[in-house]
């Protein structure tokens, strides 16, 4: 999950990131989506995130929002069961995918970060001889 390389590939609808860098927001993310995005961004702690965790990320974006219309809902009609019970099933959904990312102080802790490698000398030196010429 978060920080560990196992959060899928990223789809077609993301531009491209560097590939141990942070992902990269979806293009296709604007208004509510995108403002969260930004947020969780601040928030997750340093050494996490990877550009795999792309999907992992999009998806928490996604509930979240969705979770904040639904407390909207709920709040606006509790007697409402069925939205209740679609808002509560959203917060757990939100809770356990946070974990991923450390967003409590317990997830935190349990959390194995693991730093991203030094580049050496002879690697950069071959970066910049396989790069496309412009």
């Amino acid at each position: 999950m978060g920080g560990t390389g196992s959060g899928g590939n990223q789809s077609s609808s993301h531009d491209g990131s560097k590939r141990d860098g942070l992902p990269s927001k979806p293009k296709d993310f604007n208004g509510a989506c995108s403002e969260v995005w930004d947020e969780l961004l601040t928030q997750i702690p340093e050494g996490i995130l990877r550009s795999v965790d792309g999907i992992q990320l999009e998806t928490l974006v996604k509930l979240i929002v969705q979770g904040r219309a639904l407390s909207q809902m709920a709040m606006a009609n509790p007697a409402d069961v069925a939205g209740n019970r679609a808002w509560m099933s959203n917060a757990d959904l939100v809770r356990k995918l946070s974990a991923c990312f450390g967003l409590s102080p317990s997830d935190r802790k349990r959390l194995k970060i693991e730093p991203l490698p030094e580049p050496d000398e002879f690697s950069e030196m071959l970066k910049r001889r396989m790069a496309p010429r412009q």
